[in-house]
């Protein structure tokens, strides 16, 4: 008999993305979180004012996040957003030292706080 085909993109197996100590909380590895969400600028009178979200690819890292699609993430460690390089700094951070990241999201009429834990690389 042959051999199975790959799974779609959207259901692929993403474990090796993750970070799951013995006993412990599942870390998410920034790999995980770029490849497993999309980003799009909300622009406000010419000025980026947070990121929309939404699954991409297997999308565990997305709901392994806390995220919702249509999330908009407006801060990050308390600091707004301004442009597509704060994202990009704070994930090359994160996977340097790991720890935790604090996103603040707009969540419909809501900011709601998350909390995400990064792997260190």
């Amino acid at each position: 008999s042959a051999a199975a085909p790959p799974p779609p993109p959207d259901q692929a197996d993403t474990s090796s993305l993750l970070d799951a100590p013995a006993g412990g909380t599942t870390r998410l590895t920034p790999q995980a979180l770029m490849s497993e969400i999309d980003f799009a600028p909300r622009m406000d009178k010419g000025q980026v004012s947070g990121f929309v979200v939404k699954p991409k690819g297997g999308g565990n890292a997305f709901r392994l996040a806390g995220l919702q699609d249509g999330d908009i993430i407006v801060a990050v460690n308390n600091r707004k957003i301004a442009n597509a390089s704060d994202l990009e700094q704070v994930a090359l951070q994160a996977g340097t030292t790991g720890g935790n990241v604090s996103l603040s999201v707009e969540r419909g009429s809501q900011v709601i706080p998350i909390a995400i834990t990064i792997a260190r690389q």
